[in-house]
């Protein structure tokens, strides 16, 4: 009794040591915290590449060059032209030692000629051509002031006039002084190169006939006389009628038949 009483009394002295040492003494239980699932690591994201704006797909409208023709177009005749009072008395064949080159009778004869104008150097001149009773009436006005010619022309077959010296020409006209023209293949010859020939066609109404020799023809460029070869009838090209006088007017030629005809043996 006494030994429990005095073993009360020293614990009261001594305090809690006891209890701590017993708590002390018990393993301290460590707890390690919880370890944070880490962040996954951010993938580092190439940025697109900048896409540069495409092209314009919008064509350029590309400018029509538009050629203004400065021919004129021929002037209106306010006149009716006569037509032939009477179809012409032609020959039905050529002449002994002649061929016909056109008597205008077929759609191939008539379409073959074609007018050409003092338009292409600044003039003003005009000229059309029509068929009538298997005639060709070439009419228009010729106007000096910058110019002062109107052409009609066909090409020719191959050696039409080889075998002739001279053409048989029948028409009427208006007396005006009006020429034949030529040309030939003859290599080197320039585009504006014409063999030429005066025809005399009195003012009447009257057929006539007309000879216009294929030897002894001056040569013109651009209506100025050249010294070159002369016209090699052998290799003839083109034949033509051209009013080139220098006289302001109005102009009507009728032409029937071209013959080419070769001098009697």
């Amino acid at each position: 009794m006494l030994v429990v009483l005095a073993m009360a009394m020293l614990a009261s002295a001594c305090g809690t040591g006891t209890a701590d040492s017993v708590a002390e003494s018990a393993p301290s239980t460590t707890v390690e915290p919880t370890s944070s699932t880490p962040e996954e690591p951010v993938e580092s994201v190439t940025p697109a590449s900048t896409v540069d704006a495409a092209p314009s797909t919008t064509a350029a409208v590309p400018t029509t060059a538009v050629t203004t023709d400065t021919t004129a177009a021929p002037a209106a005749d306010s006149t009716t032209t006569p037509a032939t009072t009477t179809p012409p008395t032609t020959l039905a064949t050529p002449a002994p030692a002649c061929t016909r080159v056109t008597d205008f009778a077929t759609a191939a004869q008539q379409q073959s000629w074609r007018v050409t104008l003092d338009g292409v150097m600044g003039g003003l001149s005009s000229g059309q051509v029509e068929f009538v009773d298997d005639t060709m009436v070439f009419t228009g006005e010729i106007v000096t002031q910058g110019g002062g010619f109107s052409l009609l022309r066909t090409g020719l077959d191959f050696d039409a006039f080889a075998d002739g010296s001279y053409l048989q020409v029948r028409a009427r006209a208006d007396g005006r002084r009006y020429e034949m023209v030529f040309k030939d293949s003859l290599e080197g010859r320039r585009g504006s190169l014409f063999h030429e020939a005066d025809v005399s066609f009195v003012d009447s109404d009257d057929w006539q006939e007309v000879r216009v020799e294929l030897d002894g023809l001056r040569t013109t460029i651009n209506g100025r006389p050249i010294d070159t070869e002369p016209f090699d009838k052998d290799r003839a090209s083109e034949m033509g009628v051209i009013l080139k006088d220098g006289v302001d007017g109005e102009f009507r030629i009728e032409l029937d038949w071209v013959d080419v005809c070769a001098e009697p043996q």
